[in-house]
């Protein structure tokens, strides 16, 4: 069984290859989908949808760009990032890691991650 995901962003940017390579989003769907998390096995493709950006000319489709996660099978990478996520669950943890959407992020003023937002605590 091959199982498709497409998560739609209206991100002001498009991501890189790289960015999509390593998104953890679309590493989870699969990895959920892999273990038959969804009430069957089987391989996942994940993809992202970009609403606002125009399709590059390799995409044969009309409409918004669409990329998509290529690895064969689920990312190595995902094992480590989802224990330190549930380590940091256990330990009662939200750690604010900097990224490329903070200079577009609506909260970033109030985040500790931000200069500014490092005045702001709980």
């Amino acid at each position: 069984t091959k199982i498709a995901f497409l998560a739609w962003h209206a991100w002001h940017d498009a991501a890189t290859g790289a960015e999509v390579a390593s998104h953890v989003q679309l590493g989870l769907y699969r990895w959920v989908a892999e273990l038959g998390g969804l009430g069957s096995q089987g391989q996942a493709v994940a993809q992202l949808l970009f609403l606002r950006k125009d399709p590059p000319r390799s995409q044969p489709e009309d409409g918004a760009k669409v990329m998509r996660q290529e690895t064969p099978d689920v990312p190595e990478w995902l094992g480590p990032v989802l224990e330190s996520v549930a380590a940091g669950i256990r330990a009662e943890l939200a750690v604010a890691r900097p990224g490329s959407g903070c200079r577009t992020c609506v909260v970033a003023s109030s985040c500790p991650a931000d200069p500014q937002g490092a005045e702001v605590r709980p």
